[in-house]
């Protein structure tokens, strides 16, 4: 989201911290809290199962600061299998759609599907944390932490129009784990430094994850993602959805697991 819902969001997040009577973990829990959090996210992806579900992108403007408009509604299946994404468009707008993924002008993707914690965490990153403050988020307390990546540890990347222009740098945010299992349910995610001449500007995200029924088993998985950017006059935002997570069957494995399918 933009500087001043980042802003907005610290405010609540400080708000959250004002009306609870907790005292902060000691360093000793902080630094358990967070050891915890890198293996759970650096473990995730491998133990992911290849899995299916429905992923609903609903494209907003703002040209004047008069509220957003909404532009077009994409609805995906998005196939997790061996570690990487498939998508089959199924509907644009309400209406049943052949459009290739890659043809969608402008639609949020799940890239960050299993990327973006799991980034934050990567030694190499080194990223810098420091407690907040705790919070509540669906019925559970939370450990809140800012975070900052220096631009030289940075691998998170903002695409110009039609992908031809590719930026990568700095970026920070909060990110919140909770206080039993410390599983990340949420980050926020606000990149820094852009030049002016980069034609994206503002870009930030949050994305928030919850616990879903794959099969027999129960997983932490995305639930919403909402990126938002301005580029010239014109504030957009993109608001995705997770619905209907489904163990993958063995018909769709084996189509996605062909060298053909291989090859995207």
């Amino acid at each position: 989201m933009m500087l001043t819902a980042s802003v907005a969001l610290l405010a609540l997040f400080a708000a959250a911290a004002a009306q609870t009577v907790f005292p902060p973990p000691d360093q000793v829990e902080q630094h358990r809290v967070l050891t915890d959090s890198a293996n759970y996210a650096l473990g995730q992806d491998k133990n992911l199962p290849n899995l299916t579900c429905v992923q609903t992108t609903r494209r907003f403007e703002d040209l004047d600061n008069s509220g957003w408009r909404p532009i077009d509604t994409v609805i995906e299946q998005l196939i997790y299998f061996e570690h990487r994404e498939h998508y089959k468009v199924l509907e644009l707008n309400g209406q049943p759609a052949s459009i290739a993924h890659e043809q969608l002008h402008d639609a949020a993707s799940s890239k960050d599907f299993s990327s973006v914690m799991r980034t934050i965490f990567l030694p190499r990153t080194q990223t810098e944390f420091a407690w907040q403050a705790w919070s509540g988020l669906r019925g559970r307390k939370m450990n809140v932490y800012a975070y900052r990546v220096q631009p030289f540890r940075s691998t998170f990347h903002v695409e110009g129009p039609g992908q031809s222009l590719d930026l990568v740098g700095a970026y920070h945010g909060l990110i919140s784990i909770d206080s039993e299992k410390h599983f990340v349910h949420r980050v926020t995610l606000q990149f820094d430094d852009i030049p002016l001449s980069f034609p994206i500007q503002d870009v930030s995200l949050m994305l928030d994850y919850d616990y879903a029924r794959i099969g027999d088993t129960v997983r932490l998985l995305p639930l919403q993602f909402e990126v938002r950017y301005r580029s010239g006059n014109q504030l957009v935002k993109n608001d995705v959805d997770y619905l209907n997570y489904q163990k993958l069957n063995a018909q769709s494995a084996t189509k996605f697991g062909s060298p053909e399918a291989n090859k995207e």
